[in-house]
């Protein structure tokens, strides 16, 4: 009974756990973290475990420290590669919620992987857990995705959600209540800046580091070639001398790099659509591709997918916060989207 009542007490947030990035929804209150999902952590001599840093001020130290303080990456393609340094993250996350309903366990809502399995849903509500949440609940981030896009889900319209993250790229088609179908490939935000910094040791002879990469795809980069063909400049360090150095690099470079990718995704959504019921698929035609995620603020993605697939795209006014936002509609309208949830009860 008493547990009950301090439920009525305790905060209530929105997790988009996502490979590149962690956004925190406080209900009542909205979006009250958006940082980097890194962690820094020494390596080395008496503090070797140690973390340094969390979040944002962690990835600013990526490459630009020895080796004794290293940022680290704990989820990979959506998923948890190092469980310990994941409850520490959500720790740092959860911590920003009102001080005085930090003893009391948080009922924490998660966005998750079409693609994921139970044994990972279940391995991502275990670290929520133990960072301090009570109740955890997961919902398809696909799903939040559209409900933060606006989309009318509880409808028996159907529509399509491309949500192309740091880790993967998840492609859905839902349709009253449900996914009624999902597929997921790894082709997504870390591979671009892979491909780029690639790309740039081959042709230009220069190593780049991966904020270097992330720089040249967020500023110049692009789904197709662009009547102006924009030009950034990157320090490195030179393959053959090891010296510094500098290069110029311009956007159909980039798309030189990449552009391989943005086909994959388009077969992917292709073989989606390929195993769309008809009557579903009928649907499309008018609703069409829903874009989110931060592959969504490539140059002319919309109009790349439009050509390849022939279905209307539509960009939502803020991609990168559609999951979280979507799941904090479920916070705010509880009754309403309760049963698209899975829950999982805190046993401590």
């Amino acid at each position: 009974m008493i547990d009950n009542l301090l439920s009525g007490f305790a905060p209530e947030f929105a997790v988009d756990l996502g490979t590149a990035n962690t956004l925190l929804y406080l209900k009542g209150e909205g979006i009250v973290a958006n940082e980097a999902s890194f962690v820094a952590v020494h390596q080395e001599g008496k503090e070797s475990g140690k973390v340094e840093a969390y979040g944002t001020r962690a990835k600013l130290l990526e490459g630009r420290t020895s080796k004794c303080i290293e940022a680290l990456r704990p989820l990979e393609g959506g998923c948890i590669r190092d469980s310990e340094l994941t409850v520490q993250m959500l720790r740092y996350f959860f911590e920003k919620v009102p001080a005085h309903t930090r003893l009391l366990k948080a009922k924490v809502l998660l966005g998750i992987p079409s693609g994921a399995t139970e044994v990972e849903q279940r391995a991502v509500a275990e670290a929520a857990t133990l960072a301090g949440g009570g109740k955890v609940f997961v919902v398809e981030e696909v799903m939040a995705a559209a409900i933060g896009a606006g989309i009318p889900v509880t409808d028996n319209k159907g529509c399509m959600v491309v949500d192309i993250g740091g880790g993967t790229t998840d492609v859905a088609v839902i349709s009253y209540n449900d996914v009624v179908i999902s597929r997921s490939t790894k082709t997504a935000g870390n591979k671009f800046d892979f491909l780029i910094s690639e790309y740039v040791r081959r042709k230009h002879h220069v190593w780049i580091g991966n904020q270097t990469a992330e720089r040249i795809k967020i500023e110049i980069g692009a789904a197709r070639l662009t009547k102006d063909d924009p030009v950034i400049t990157v320090q490195g360090r030179g393959v053959k001398d090891l010296m510094p150095a500098q290069i110029s690099i311009r956007r159909s470079e980039v798309l030189e790099a990449i552009g391989e990718s943005f086909l994959d995704i388009a077969k992917l959504v292709q073989g989606v659509l390929d195993q769309t019921p008809p009557e579903v698929a009928a649907d499309l035609i008018d609703t069409g591709i829903v874009l989110v995620g931060g592959g969504a603020l490539f140059p002319e993605i919309d109009s790349f997918l439009e050509h390849q697939t022939g279905l209307p795209v539509t960009l939502v006014e803020a991609p990168m916060t559609a999951v979280v936002e979507g799941a904090g509609k479920i916070l705010e309208e509880w009754g309403k989207y309760q049963h698209l949830l899975t829950t999982f009860q805190s046993q401590k």
